[in-house]
């Protein structure tokens, strides 16, 4: 019987991490059933489908991005899983264990790199899949594959929050002030000299 692997994701680059982790894992490491939300048929009750899978999974890989890193789901589906003392991974892509939030601070994480990723694949090879032969071959050919969805995400930029925009806004109105300013200084010392000098 296949090890069910219940991968978390929030976010589009968190959507296209998962959704590589879920077609790649299978095709080199024949053991493992990955399963993301986005496979859930239309007309089905996603929330049901969720819980059940979230039941039936041997272990969870959660997707963080610093898109997501604060997101409820990712925060709900590892509480989920860890309630029964599952194995619950961060994976981390630019994102600093530093910044998570509980109860995901609790587990070890790894980052999206090919060191730690082979070590994430290796300890779960090693707690679930024993038999599976000739790791190595197996990780190099997933992660030819894998490497080129990371290296493909666009570089995360951060909404502007409403003090970043009022600050904006302040700046702008204290420049324009400022010209202001110096322009009516040098009409009244033009006018001043044509005065002075009777012009």
């Amino acid at each position: 019987m296949n090890t069910r692997l219940f991968i978390s994701w929030s976010g589009n680059a968190g959507q296209k991490i998962a959704g590589a982790l879920a077609r790649f894992l299978p095709s080199s490491f024949s053991g493992f059933e990955p399963f993301v939300s986005t496979a859930i048929g239309s007309g089905r009750r996603w929330n049901i489908e969720l819980v059940r899978e979230l039941e039936k999974a041997a272990c969870g890989i959660i997707c963080i991005t610093p898109e997501n890193v604060l997101s409820p789901w990712l925060i709900f589906e590892a509480g989920a899983l860890s309630v029964t003392e599952r194995e619950v991974c961060p994976y981390l892509h630019e994102v600093e264990s530093e910044q998570l939030a509980e109860p995901l601070r609790q587990f070890q994480a790894k980052r999206a790199t090919q060191k730690d990723t082979r070590e994430l694949l290796r300890d779960l090879c090693c707690r679930f899949e024993p038999e599976q032969t000739d790791f190595d071959n197996r990780f190099e050919a997933f992660w030819a594959r894998f490497q080129n969805c990371l290296k493909s995400l666009p570089e995360f930029h951060p909404p502007e929050s409403d003090i970043d925009r009022l600050q904006k806004s302040l700046d702008l109105l204290r420049a324009e002030n400022r010209q202001l300013r110096e322009d009516m200084l040098k009409e009244i010392r033009d006018a001043l000299f044509c005065r002075d000098y009777d012009l």
